[in-house]
């Protein structure tokens, strides 16, 4: 069990130690920030093999006064097994834009692939998703406004492996303490309007959950963002992260 232990931790950091391998941060070149974001993350089951996902958030600054990303994430979802889904959607994204005081928009098509499995008290879950990104280019005109001038495209892979501990180990409780660990790695693929840079950014989060009636999940972490932009320096963000997942099975009622 020790060695299998390892085996998963190693599986979950292979991702940051990739990112450390293709981008050297430099401590002067790299930007530090504080935000918070709140999530909430739904799935719903429509029927044996259809379901419904939702994705909501709203990522706001260190004093949370603004948001410097909104996002929503509908899509479609394929069971193929209890295990395994695919899923298909769209985001629409509005970034904020510092030097111009202003949100770029950003619309996305998307298709994942989802497996999740169980280790006595250990549950494991790998997400590879694929994105066609359309990234509006925006800039200032003469009258001191913003126009747009027209839309990036580009793809991105990624790539998250999560685990969730069972701290309360009770079967029949109704409600589940428990410790979540993840890293999501970020990659550009042929996508040199957006970012020419092959590695994007890193994602390692740790947090605290309350699983209630094993439906819903209310959880706090602490999420560590490594950018690698397109231009200017490295960001390395340090996120106060405030989500809920909703897991809804409709077709039991049907």
């Amino acid at each position: 069990m020790k060695k299998l232990s390892l085996l998963l931790f190693s599986v979950l950091l292979s991702s940051q130690i990739f990112a450390q391998a293709v981008v050297t941060p430099e401590p002067e070149k790299t930007k530090h920030s504080y935000q918070n974001w709140f999530v909430y993350i739904g799935q719903y089951k429509l029927n044996p093999k259809w379901g419904i996902h939702l994705d909501v958030q709203f990522r706001m600054d260190e004093n949370v006064k603004f948001a410097r990303q909104n996002l929503i994430r509908p899509g479609l979802i394929y069971y193929l097994n209890p295990n395994a889904n695919v899923a298909a959607g769209y985001a629409y994204v509005n970034t904020y834009n510092s030097k111009l005081n202003a949100y770029a928009t950003e619309h996305r098509i998307w298709e994942q692939f989802i497996y999740s499995h169980k280790l006595g008290a250990l549950a494991m879950a790998h997400r590879v998703r694929v994105e066609q990104r359309f990234v509006e280019k925006i800039k200032a005109d003469e009258n001191g406004g913003v126009v747009t001038e027209g839309y990036f495209y580009g793809n991105r892979l990624r790539y998250l492996n999560r685990m969730v501990f069972d701290i309360t180990r009770k079967p029949e409780a109704r409600e589940v303490f428990y410790l979540a660990l993840q890293d999501e790695v970020f990659l550009n693929v042929a996508a040199p309007d957006i970012n020419k840079n092959f590695f994007d950014q890193n994602r390692f989060y740790v947090g605290f959950g309350i699983f209630h009636e094993k439906k819903t999940r209310l959880e706090l972490g602490y999420l560590n963002q490594y950018s690698n932009p397109a231009s200017g320096p490295n960001a390395l963000n340090h996120i106060l992260q405030v989500s809920v997942h909703q897991n809804l099975d409709f077709s039991a009622q049907q």
